[in-house]
């Protein structure tokens, strides 16, 4: 029974995974042509590309950051409520959060969303001054 729960499990998370890539990087590079005008003239007063990267990178950082504390928490509880469902009397699970998983999944997230969002904001290097 908890290999069938594993497999679900990692079904899951490849299914999540992969759903946080698309939106991610479609939000990312919507959110880049949406202000390009706005970086366009950053870059015209002297910022630097790594300046306008950082101020693109500030949202999607303290997005990320809620998404991690909202997904930690909600995840415990709804974690708690479906083990209290599915367990019978015969077959007892640990109910203890389990904090080493959640360090790992927030590395995770932190790393992925790193990675994302270097890739959605590649375009700012290439934004012609003249557009603007």
């Amino acid at each position: 029974m908890t290999n069938v729960f594993n497999k679900v499990a990692i079904l899951l998370l490849v299914i999540a995974g992969l759903m946080a890539y698309f939106i991610l990087l479609n939000i990312t590079k919507m959110y880049v042509n949406q202000k390009t005008r706005e970086l366009t003239i950053m870059r015209i007063n002297g910022f630097t590309v790594k300046e306008v990267k950082r101020y693109l990178n500030t949202e999607t950082i303290i997005t990320s950051l809620i998404g991690i504390l909202l997904g930690i928490g909600v995840g415990a509880l709804m974690g708690y409520i479906v083990i209290r469902f599915i367990e019978m009397p015969h077959a007892q699970f640990v109910r203890d959060p389990f904090v080493l998983g959640w360090l790992i999944s927030t590395a995770i997230t932190a790393v992925f969303t790193i990675v994302i969002t270097a890739f959605g904001t590649r375009k700012v290097k290439d934004l012609k001054l003249t557009d603007a």
